[in-house]
């Protein structure tokens, strides 16, 4: 945070990717000892939900950060996978990527007070998508799209944008659905 706090000190406009630990295994090694809901963890489990409550910490102090700075602003964080949890709905032992979970993953817009009433439009249409279905392949229009302010620029084929709207549910989300009612905690296999 104080390499992130100089920069934004040093430079009004700028374009910063920020690459978190994550949750990937071995999750004790993603947070600091004693931190999260299970500060004395002993199992893979607690220790997950640990790596994910300090993804969310570091989040949260960027976006307080970010709003204390007062500057038209926009975060955007996408996840990579997801991960079945040790002795989750599964009852998987270990970690693996094989249910739902691995591939439904967070992804969050956050918009700055400056910059959600500059771009009403945009700000709306976010929230309007909230449920919709998106992959982790629409981070890069969804980036430019909000660096550009305009969501209305003619798109190629197949490429998705949380700030635009979608006609209906997109086919591969509905062939993902069906997969998943067949075999939610296996859903591929080699």
């Amino acid at each position: 945070m104080p390499a992130l706090r100089r920069h934004l000190n040093k430079y009004e406009k700028t374009f910063v990717v920020l690459h978190t630990m994550g949750s990937h295994f071995n999750y004790r090694q993603r947070y600091p000892a004693g931190f999260g809901p299970f500060p004395d963890s002993g199992n893979d489990r607690e220790a997950y939900f640990n790596s994910v409550a300090y993804t969310d910490h570091l989040l949260n102090q960027v976006i307080e950060l970010l709003t204390t700075d007062e500057r038209r602003a926009v975060l955007l964080y996408v996840s990579d996978h997801g991960e079945t949890v040790p002795q989750g709905v599964c009852n998987a032992g270990s970690a693996n990527r094989y249910s739902r979970d691995a591939y439904e993953i967070p992804a969050l817009v956050w918009l700055s007070q400056s910059y959600a009433q500059q771009q009403p439009d945009i700000a709306r249409q976010l929230a309007a998508n909230q449920q919709q279905y998106f992959q982790a392949s629409a981070a890069p229009q969804t980036l430019l799209d909000l660096m550009r302010g305009d969501n209305q620029a003619e798109l190629l084929q197949d490429t998705q944008s949380f700030a635009r709207s979608q006609q209906g549910t997109p086919d591969w989300a509905k062939s993902f659905e069906r997969i998943v009612e067949r075999r939610p905690c296996a859903i591929f296999s080699y």
